[in-house]
């Protein structure tokens, strides 16, 4: 109860793992609360100095824990201890830098450019026979979380491993880092008719 409270107050969790508990349901799910909540995450596994370790162990285990929060490939992963002060205050680091990419404002050009050569390396197919096509996008300003308008038509048949495709080229264009990011996929139709009334 009081990690839901917390989520609900933050704009970014730091989701504390034991060193010597790695990779519990509980954990998971948390991240995943953190995730549905829009809030930035970073991971952070504490009492690093407690463990038994070689120059190999942080290589064997950073990939066991990224495969467990596979949900999340976008958290940043980081080592601390409070007894010896490892990386914490690389925390706050890393704590403004997500905080600087969730209050990016972006230009409609560059979208409207990204978004173009997206389309033109992977078009987008359809369900029932309905092609969808994707016009224009704007960055929706004043969302806690980076979000963006897709205008199109038959958007509503654009199937769930294209959106998938969207968000993971953004990312490679935009580093996002530590956030989750929206798309919203509206029917131009709809929205001039939203004026019109």
């Amino acid at each position: 109860i009081r990690s839901i409270s917390a989520i609900e107050q933050a704009d970014i969790c730091l989701l504390l793992m034991d060193a010597n508990e790695l990779n519990t349901q509980l954990d998971q799910k948390i991240a995943g609360m953190i995730k549905e909540a829009g809030r930035g995450l970073v991971l952070v596994v504490s009492k690093w100095d407690s463990i038994d370790k070689d120059a190999f162990t942080r290589d064997t285990i950073a990939p066991e824990i990224k495969h467990n929060f596979i949900f999340v490939p976008w958290a940043p992963l980081i080592f601390t201890s409070s007894e010896t002060g490892q990386n914490v205050t690389k925390l706050f680091d890393i704590i403004l830098e997500i905080s600087d990419k969730r209050h990016k404002t972006y230009k409609t050009t560059e979208l409207n450019r990204w978004l173009r050569q997206v389309v033109d390396k992977h078009p987008p197919a359809g369900l029932k026979n309905r092609m969808p096509k994707l016009n224009y996008m704007v960055h929706e300003e004043g969302n806690p979380i980076p979000s963006f308008k897709v205008f199109g038509s038959h958007t509503k048949f654009l199937h769930w491993s294209y959106k998938r495709y969207m968000e993971r080229e953004f990312r490679e264009a935009n580093d996002l880092t530590g956030t989750p990011l929206k798309f919203w996929f509206i029917e131009k139709h709809e929205d001039r008719q939203k004026i019109k009334n």
